[in-house]
């Protein structure tokens, strides 16, 4: 008999993608996402692979007690994916982060608290954002111990030093991989949903003796983002606006860095953990390694789509942002050999093949920020 696998937020950006490898590996599916505007816009289409014979797809969120329940039927397998995910969005938007992402999962853990030991296994999508800023190390006065920067000061954005600054020389301080044991410093009400879900899965699946895993990605990028969120992604929102011909808005002074993990790579990790793997490889971090500066980013893009736009470095700064992030992700390729298999030059040229044939979507970016600044969480540098 076929087993069947529940993925919450199934219809989204990752969900769909992990549904067309387990769909080619024989599982059953059911789906269970409440199609948000946000993402999905007020009209959402319904992608072909929903329809498939071996998709049983629900509308509706996991608040809803009746739906879940329904979504839970035969289901071996969960892949924990519906989340709210934008950080700057989530300092103003409290209650609505803490009820999908830290209520949500409270709800789905109490009714699989029911099911008398059906579920084998529940892989959660975290998030890098639970470590803050990340590791670091000061070169000049202290380059074997590893340091944890809190957040950077307003007086110190302000005046446009964006670099942490070591303690004890004042010199600007390196950033390093971060591993899977290193601090959790949460820096925005997202990040702290997320942190929230791993404490309570963790607490969960132990008592309950349920297998679970943990998987903290980085800034995920590839065919089938959303290109309608004004609140997340930046690589989607550099593209919306190149293909409006505007001016990409970068921001502090470009130079901060992520980690940009290939879709491909994301659901590769999420699929080695349908097996019993051993328990070092509970939490892992899921990202290329590579840091890569937003400039660089725009810069690429601008490339890729032949765009003439400008790129305009303005010096403004969101509060709750990171400086630069990597992934140690040395867990991950242990179970993988030739992860990431995607770099990041190669996969925004896949990326923008994709989105050219996608339907122009109306760019609300510049709305978003506006929204943020009348917050006080957008400020100029």
């Amino acid at each position: 008999m076929k087993e069947r696998i529940l993925i919450t937020g199934g219809a989204g950006f990752i969900g769909l993608n992990l549904t067309e490898k387990l769909l080619s590996k024989g599982y059953l599916i059911t789906i269970i996402d409440d199609l948000s505007p946000q993402i999905h816009g007020d009209i959402p289409s319904i992608s072909s692979i929903l329809l498939n014979k071996s998709v049983n797809f629900i509308r509706g969120s996991l608040i809803n007690r009746k739906i879940l329940r329904t979504a839970l039927k035969d289901v071996s397998y969960i892949f924990h994916l519906a989340a709210e995910t934008g950080t700057g969005q989530s300092m103003y938007e409290i209650a609505k982060y803490i009820n999908t992402n830290s209520t949500g999962t409270a709800i789905l853990l109490e009714e699989i608290a029911l099911l008398n030991n059906q579920i084998k296994k529940i892989v959660l999508a975290s998030s890098r954002s639970i470590y803050g800023e990340g590791a670091y190390l000061c070169k000049k006065c202290d380059p074997q111990n590893r340091l944890y920067p809190i957040s950077r000061s307003t007086i110190n954005l302000n005046n446009k030093k964006w670099e942490h600054l070591c303690s004890k020389c004042n010199s600007p301080l390196s950033p390093i991989p971060t591993k899977e044991s290193d601090n959790i410093n949460p820096i925005s009400i997202y990040a702290s949903t997320k942190h929230n879900q791993e404490q309570i899965m963790k607490i969960f699946c132990e008592s309950f003796n349920i297998d679970f895993n943990i998987l903290r990605f980085q800034n995920v990028y590839g065919n089938g983002q959303s290109l309608k969120n004004p609140y997340t992604g930046i690589i989607s929102i550099f593209s919306n606006r190149l293909r409006h011909k505007k001016k990409l808005l970068v921001f502090e002074d470009g130079k901060e860095t992520r980690d940009f993990v290939h879709i491909n790579d994301v659901v590769n990790s999420l699929t080695i953990c349908l097996e019993s793997l051993p328990i070092k490889y509970r939490i892992m971090n899921i990202g290329s390694g590579v840091s890569t500066s937003v400039y660089d980013i725009a810069k690429i893009l601008k490339n890729v789509f032949n765009s003439s736009s400008q790129i305009e470095i303005n010096n403004q700064y969101r509060i709750g942002d990171i400086r630069h992030n990597f992934a140690d992700n040395n867990l991950i390729k242990e179970l993988i050999n030739d992860f990431p298999s995607v770099n990041i030059e190669n996969g925004l040229l896949m990326f923008g093949g994709w989105v050219k044939n996608q339907p122009l979507n109306k760019d609300l970016s510049s709305e978003a920020n506006l929204e943020m600044k009348n917050k006080g969480l957008l400020k100029n540098g």
